[in-house]
């Protein structure tokens, strides 16, 4: 069975006691396709069963709900919220949040007539949102900022450093990481290269070190030792080609953070950003051009003015 780890799983009433479709069930497809439009990693049954397989449904449901940060209960009525298969998922979610074995959080989105008095006691304090497009806009808002967010490069480098010496023909790069390959310590990395280089040279400086301050001291002893050879500090966005980035990146285990690439003769851009369109000299003609003044003219306006 394929497993996949999600964030945010999406509780809802399928069908009613007569077997037809509710209205739970179109509103809980809005979240899905919202907040997988978002990038979002949702359990949304009537999708994710299929990605996931059928074969042991209750599995399934188990560690996605174990693996998601958030719920999203949506309803309609408060009985479809206090259904058999609903109400254990949310009730388990919050358990969870309890006894202090989950950080996370549930919200709410209102299909129906809901109010939060009406609601079942443990849902009343949390988050509920009408199920209109402005509704779920600030759903997603308030799920992403609920989300841990990724650990980028930019988060890892404690010191980027460049040295150019044109007499040598030296235009390189030292750059200084720390980062926790297994949760427990520090380990403190040197890269350094030429500046336009793809792939950076490595050598650790330190491993399994304890606490903060011992990796800002090695940090700045080394700072000190390449400042003294003629280093200056500079932003690593200024510093690093695509190539090289990717290559940390991939090193370290890392998610990509914004694509700033180094361009030839030292300028840098964004691959962002839009690029400026350059101004074409106009060919068109005024339609009425300026009449050449005679040096009387000009004397007789001057004097009239």
């Amino acid at each position: 069975m394929k497993t996949v780890d999600y964030q945010v799983f999406i509780s809802f009433k399928n069908n009613d006691a007569s077997g037809k479709p509710t209205p739970d069930a179109a509103a809980a497809r809005k979240v899905y396709e919202a907040l997988k439009a978002a990038e979002v990693r949702v359990f949304f049954s009537e999708e994710s069963l299929v990605e996931t397989g059928r074969g042991e449904y209750a599995r399934s449901i188990e560690e996605a709900l174990e693996s998601a940060e958030v719920l999203v209960l949506v309803g309609s009525r408060r009985e479809f919220i206090e259904s058999r298969y609903v109400s254990a998922e949310w009730d388990s979610f919050l358990e969870e949040i309890r006894t202090g074995r989950k950080q996370g959080e549930l919200f709410i989105i209102n299909c129906g007539t809901l109010k939060p008095g009406n609601l079942p006691l443990f849902l009343r304090k949390h988050q509920m949102f009408n199920a209109d497009d402005l509704g779920l806009e600030r759903l997603v808002q308030f799920v992403r900022r609920k989300l841990p967010q990724p650990v980028t490069l930019d988060d890892r480098i404690r010191l980027s450093l460049h040295c150019r010496n044109p007499e040598k023909n030296e235009d390189k790069i030292y750059l200084i990481t720390a980062h926790s390959p297994n949760g427990v310590g520090m380990n403190v990395t040197a890269h350094w290269g030429a500046r336009e280089a793809k792939r950076l040279a490595s050598q650790l400086k330190a491993m399994n070190l304890q606490t903060e301050p011992e990796v800002r001291s090695l940090v700045e002893k080394l700072k000190k030792e390449k400042v003294s050879a003629g280093y200056r500090t500079v932003p690593q966005a200024k510093l690093l080609t695509r190539e090289a980035r990717a290559f940390l990146e991939a090193t370290l285990g890392l998610s990509a953070g914004p694509k700033v690439l180094a361009t030839p003769g030292g300028a840098w851009r964004d691959e962002n950003r839009k690029k400026p369109q350059s101004k074409q000299p106009s060919t068109k003609q005024p339609k009425n051009p300026p009449a050449k003044v005679g040096a009387k003219q000009l004397r007789k306006r001057t004097i009239k003015k």
